[in-house]
């Protein structure tokens, strides 16, 4: 068993509501090792982006430990890069400049930084692009230039809220395809938020199911699949049933 790069645990968190406490998740226990894929599905409202807030510190957990390479990081900034559901790209500034304003912001080596992105730029599809626009660009190439300034963050986990959620069908299968080809060179340790049960299976080593209110892991699924996978595989479909039933019977 690999040793774990990031430790989740224990983690509870509560919204304060006037006089009102709502909890929102609870005994949220999670690890991720260097390399690995992890996609989390849930319905809507149970927790799962409040998760990724809470482990790049946006919010601070009301119980619990986010655990980096041995260190607590828990309501801390700066740790793991995370990339929201919309790509936020600022649209008077040029792709290139897009992918720089984390470490112009961080007061980073912005000459070393252009020089990376520069280097990047054919890997994410984009050469040729640092001088358009956002509004130039495809929706896949504004997701790709969205990932890569996140990337350039270095750090060793990316958070990815249903990257691909808003792109069409045939996009979003070259994006994951795209994805699976990006995770291989680089060896991010990547957490992937989607509501598409067959996009979990197609990419994650591990499929995580929060569901309930407080959103709990009801049930951790390891893929055991070969890359690229084959959605035709019956094995495949069997994983699909298995977690499309999971879900349902925790809907009622």
């Amino acid at each position: 068993m690999k040793e774990s790069l990031l430790e989740i645990k224990n983690i509870a968190y509560n919204y304060q509501e006037e006089d009102q406490v709502l909890p929102v998740l609870k005994n949220i226990n999670l690890n991720a090792a260097q390399g690995e894929f992890i996609c989390l599905i849930g319905p809507s409202g149970c927790g799962k982006t409040t998760l990724f807030n809470i482990l790049v510190g946006l919010e601070q957990p009301d119980q619990g430990q986010i655990i980096l390479s041995g260190q607590e990081i828990t309501a801390t900034r700066g740790h793991i890069a995370y990339m929201p559901q919309k790509d936020l790209l600022f649209p008077w500034r040029t792709i290139m400049e897009n992918l720089l304003l984390g470490v112009e912001i961080n007061k980073g080596d912005l000459k070393a930084a252009r020089i990376e992105a520069e280097h990047l730029l054919p890997l994410f599809g984009l050469e040729g692009f640092a001088k358009k626009y956002p509004e130039q660009l495809s929706g896949g190439m504004k997701q790709r230039a969205a990932l890569l300034r996140t990337v350039l963050t270095h750090h060793k986990i990316l958070a990815l809220d249903e990257p691909f959620g808003a792109l069409d069908a045939l996009t979003r299968s070259k994006m994951q395809k795209w994805i699976l080809s990006i995770q291989a060179k680089l060896n991010k340790t990547i957490l992937f938020i989607t509501h598409d049960i067959e996009e979990a299976i197609i990419l994650a080593d591990k499929v995580i199911l929060i569901d309930g209110r407080p959103g709990t892991i009801s049930k951790k699924q390891k893929i055991d699949l070969p890359y690229p996978r084959d959605k035709t595989d019956p094995k495949f479909v069997a994983y699909q049933k298995e977690l499309l039933a999971s879900l349902s019977a925790n809907q009622g």
